[in-house]
């Protein structure tokens, strides 16, 4: 424990009850998860039958829950993007403020960093053309087949059906 560290300011108690909580986890918790994650994985490769299961109470308090949790995460994913574009809006407006100088002290600023790095093939090429003829590869150019023979390209779409899961309105 170092008491001067935002990182391990955490009592041996609170240690040892989340070394707890995470190994009852694992030997309960996600082998149930592991079960039911293979239970429907071949559910859902499994043709159904015309039978429409009548609801029980048990069933109807799982859909009940499931709606509900679906309405909070789309609440919260909308409080999100909110939040995002406040961000946005926020930042947006402190980089104007700098506007050309280097950044405003206490506030923020500007700092020249390099860009993301991208391959350039073409000036491997032109540098070391025997290098880039050593992995130049021949492959089928899939859409470009497409735009010239859309017909064609659909003959050989493979598909497997799916069972799809849909959770029906409260009625």
């Amino acid at each position: 424990m170092r008491p001067r560290s935002e990182i391990f300011r955490f009592t041996p108690a609170e240690v040892v009850g989340v070394l707890a909580a995470a190994q009852e986890y694992i030997e309960q918790e996600l082998p149930r998860e592991q079960a039911d994650k293979a239970a429907v994985a071949e559910l859902e490769a499994a043709t159904p039958d015309e039978q429409v299961l009548e609801a029980t109470a048990d069933t109807a308090m799982l859909h009940r829950q499931l709606h509900d949790i679906l309405v909070e995460k789309a609440r919260l994913e909308n409080q999100v993007k909110d939040a995002e574009n406040e961000i946005s809006r926020l930042t947006s407006a402190l980089k104007i403020a700098i506007g050309k100088s280097s950044g405003i002290d206490g506030v923020a600023m500007w700092r020249i960093g390099k860009s993301r790095a991208k391959f350039n093939a073409e000036r491997l090429a032109q540098e070391a053309p025997e290098v880039h003829a050593q992995y130049l590869t021949l492959q089928f150019d899939g859409p470009k087949f497409k735009a010239d023979q859309p017909k064609e390209y659909e003959k050989y779409m493979d598909t497997t059906p799916v069972r799809v899961f849909e959770l029906l309105d409260e009625s």
